[in-house]
């Protein structure tokens, strides 16, 4: 007596092909790379974010500090594209950023005496740059 061969179905329905395994791996990589991609992306806005609360920051501290000094104190004069001397700072926020922070005061013709401040904090970076930028202004008058 000899063994009946089992046959096989013809259908196709046995397993994956290696054209089908390669076609999902493929499709799995690009859906990685996407992801990859995202995580990325996150990743430097929110080195951005933090960049810009930290000029932020910066910038309303120089603010505040002109405003409490005593007004017969200041002396006009500064420059936001260079540092002078005496109207500008550099700030290491710790695990963010060196934040750059220049002021001017102009001298107003009004009555009564009054200036014009200006106060620009940016990020020394090349990622924060102009988009984490912080600029304040405000007039400054004696107290009668």
């Amino acid at each position: 007596m000899k063994p009946r061969a089992v046959r096989r179905s013809a259908s196709g329905e046995n397993g994956f092909t290696l054209v089908e395994a390669i076609i999902a791996m493929v499709v799995f990589i690009i859906g990685v790379i996407g992801i990859a991609n995202l995580f990325m992306v996150a990743a430097s806005h929110t080195y951005v974010a933090n960049c810009m609360s930290a000029s932020t920051a910066e910038a309303s501290q120089t603010m505040d500090d002109l405003k409490a000094t005593a007004f017969d104190t200041l002396v006009p004069g500064g420059d936001l594209g260079n540092d002078d001397a005496g109207y500008h700072a550099y700030t290491t926020v710790s695990g963010v950023v060196q934040i750059r922070t220049r002021w001017t005061i102009e001298q107003m013709n009004a009555a009564p005496p009054m200036y014009f401040i200006t106060v620009h904090s940016e990020p020394m970076g090349r990622l924060g740059g102009s988009r984490a930028r912080a600029i304040f202004s405000t007039f400054r008058t004696r107290n009668p």
